[in-house]
């Protein structure tokens, strides 16, 4: 590997990867399929480079407009686990925003930023697709994800409380956090995958 790849790699992707403590779970353990995680660590494929330096970027310009950037959240869980995330930015009236950068409004990134709605006791959201060269936005609430460019409204399907985040939790702690969102169809691995719902 060369040395600028080595120091991109150590800055936008190593530097991020932190150990969990033995009660912690991540709220992208909880958005995230099992399987296709064992997948990615199977491959050669490292998603999170691009999205770190697209993050670095528009967070960068955030900043700059009194947005909080990488903001932790913890819950604590029934079973004494406790749930942690980073929102990617908050705006000063406390909306959440995640930045993505695939070119398609995915159900997990949905699923994550209503769990950081649900513990921030934010009203709205909002998902930020960054992708070659689009920009897209969507405004999520509990009812509606709504596209700001078009203005179609799409019913929003994902319920967040106590009960799910425990649910979700459990099954990820018995290793049986799969294809849970039915996010197979957009998968890169189902052609691959056993428990592929498609």
């Amino acid at each position: 590997m060369s040395s600028i790849i080595s120091k991109i790699m150590d800055f936008f992707y190593f530097s991020h990867v932190k150990e969990k403590s033995e009660r912690e779970i991540y709220v992208t353990d909880l958005a995230e399929c099992m399987q296709k995680r064992e997948f990615y660590k199977q491959s050669s494929i490292f998603p999170a480079v691009h999205g770190n330096i697209v993050h670095f970027a528009v967070q960068s310009l955030l900043l700059k407009y009194g947005f909080k950037i990488e903001v932790p959240i913890e819950y604590k869980l029934k079973n004494g686990y406790v749930l942690h995330g980073r929102v990617d930015a908050l705006s000063p009236d406390n909306v959440p925003i995640e930045i993505k950068t695939t070119s398609n409004i995915k159900i997990e990134h949905v699923f994550q930023l209503m769990v950081y709605m649900f513990v921030l006791k934010s009203k709205s959201g909002e998902l930020l697709y960054v992708s070659n060269n689009t920009v897209r936005s969507f405004l999520v609430d509990k009812d509606n994800i709504q596209s700001t460019d078009t203005g179609e409204v799409f019913k929003n399907t994902i319920v967040i409380n106590d009960d799910v985040l425990n649910n979700y939790a459990n099954m990820y702690l018995e290793k049986k956090l799969i294809a849970h969102l039915g996010q197979c169809k957009e998968c890169w691995f189902k052609d691959r995958c056993k428990y592929a719902k498609l």
